[in-house]
């Protein structure tokens, strides 16, 4: 998207150290909430309803591409694209799981090798990516920028414009609908290149810390005191909640 130049009149940016946006859900609590979740499917898209909230995902990409609120639609649209990498799309599927909750998965080659979406009945959306080896890479969103209002990171840096920002906790708010995002997996990173445009990225791009390849690390045995090799890598997914409102 490119940037008007009136637009930095309209907004604020600021980065706090400790930034507190309220708890989110763990995911044992969505059994406690009476709200329904209801699927749509059609031949283009697949439509999840939570309450007064509305999630569209492309059918084909398993992407998220505009989120309803009451009568508020909000064009908070993932890029098709993966930042930094020429990643294929391999395959997309969704179910309902046992606990409720609606799964959206897609998988890439080589990364994310898993992108999943977990809609629960509060109407949160949980984002979980696989773990990643290669740097520079990322996931990106578009966004109306001429409708944002303020962009709050919980984050130790200096504001800075257009630089990639590391934070645990953000909260966007455009003029009606408002997004409050929180990190499960540590420090995460953001880019905001609609404030310094940026050929071919995304207005947001999310990157997630790099894990080291499978190494060999020495370990004691404890029988003969002797060093033994066992290989150790990290496993878990990278997780960010979305809480649109």
């Amino acid at each position: 998207m490119k940037f008007n130049s009136h637009f930095s009149l309209s907004f604020l940016i600021l980065l706090f150290f400790n930034f507190g946006f309220g708890k989110f859900p763990s995911e044992k609590s969505t059994s406690n909430s009476a709200n329904r979740i209801s699927v749509r499917e059609s031949t283009v898209d697949l439509q999840v309803r939570v309450g007064e909230r509305l999630f569209v995902f492309g059918k084909a990409s398993g992407n998220l591409e505009k989120v309803k609120v009451g009568m508020n639609v909000l064009e908070f649209a993932q890029s098709s694209q993966i930042e930094g990498l020429n990643s294929s799309l391999k395959k997309v599927e969704w179910k309902k799981q046992k606990d409720g909750t609606i799964l959206i998965r897609s998988s890439y080659e080589p990364w994310p090798s898993q992108l999943s979406w977990i809609i629960d009945e509060l109407g949160q959306l949980k984002m979980e990516v696989s773990p990643n080896t290669i740097k520079n890479t990322g996931l990106g969103f578009d966004i109306p920028e001429s409708d944002l209002r303020k962009l709050v990171l919980d984050s130790k840096e200096e504001n800075q414009l257009g630089v990639t920002k590391s934070f645990h906790s953000a909260e966007i708010e455009f003029s009606e609908v408002s997004l409050k995002l929180k990190s499960a997996s540590g420090e995460m990173l953001v880019s905001t290149s609609f404030i310094q445009p940026q050929k071919g990225k995304s207005d947001l791009i999310f990157s997630f810390p790099g894990i080291s390849e499978p190494s060999d690390l020495p370990l004691q045995s404890p029988g003969d005191g002797q060093k033994q090799k066992a290989t150790s890598t990290s496993v878990q997914p990278f997780i960010l909640w979305f809480d649109f409102h």
